[in-house]
């Protein structure tokens, strides 16, 4: 749906400025926190399997950086939204 998303914004008349848009930064945060997600699930059964656990916990760690990078593209759109509201 995020990928379906995206293809309706660009085909957008008038174009869309993804910068005064919420709704692209939510979508941009829901895809990008999935889709590397998905890899990091992917690799766990052979990271958790075949690696010592200190390379395990680092490898791990690589989630811990997708959860704030996520929460810094929603509080991107919250603060677009708010402005939005206030102007």
């Amino acid at each position: 749906y995020s990928v379906l998303y995206y293809g309706q914004t660009l085909r957008a008349n008038p174009p869309i400025d993804p910068f005064y848009f919420h709704s692209f930064w939510v979508n941009s945060a829901v895809f990008y926190y999935f889709a590397f997600n998905l890899y990091l699930f992917a690799m766990s059964n052979y990271v958790f399997k075949n690696m010592t656990p200190q390379e395990s916990i680092a490898f791990w760690g690589f989630h811990n950086f997708n959860n704030i990078m996520k929460n810094l593209l929603l509080t991107l759109a919250i603060i677009i939204f708010k402005r939005k509201i206030i102007y």
